[in-house]
């Protein structure tokens, strides 16, 4: 395993798209600089850390794409999870925590 891989996603929030695009931007630009410290730092069990930052819809939309992702990127261990309960429990419905840790 040359990097150890972990999802951050955020979906739309009730402050219009031009709010949701400023968090959009801010999170992505916090998860690069996090990711150089935490390298910087050496690493995450002496491995680099990959950080995959996506920014989804709201609701059952958003989940699929969160899965899809998970899907399409096997080497992800770990994502992080939802306030909301009703979204964490349609995740981990859908995740196989025999492969992924879940940080809600």
């Amino acid at each position: 395993m040359e990097n150890i891989e972990c999802l951050i996603w955020s979906s739309d929030l009730a402050i219009g798209e031009e709010g949701n695009a400023l968090i959009s931007r801010f999170l992505r630009k916090a998860c690069g600089l996090l990711e150089a410290e935490i390298n910087g730092a050496g690493g995450v069990a002496k491995q680099n850390l990959k950080i995959n930052y996506i920014h989804v819809p709201r609701g059952d939309e958003g989940v699929a794409q969160v899965v899809q992702t998970l899907e399409s990127s096997p080497n992800i261990l770990f994502l992080n999870g939802h306030p909301t309960d009703t979204i964490n429990t349609k995740l981990l419905g859908s995740l196989n925590l025999d492969s992924l840790l879940l940080f809600s």
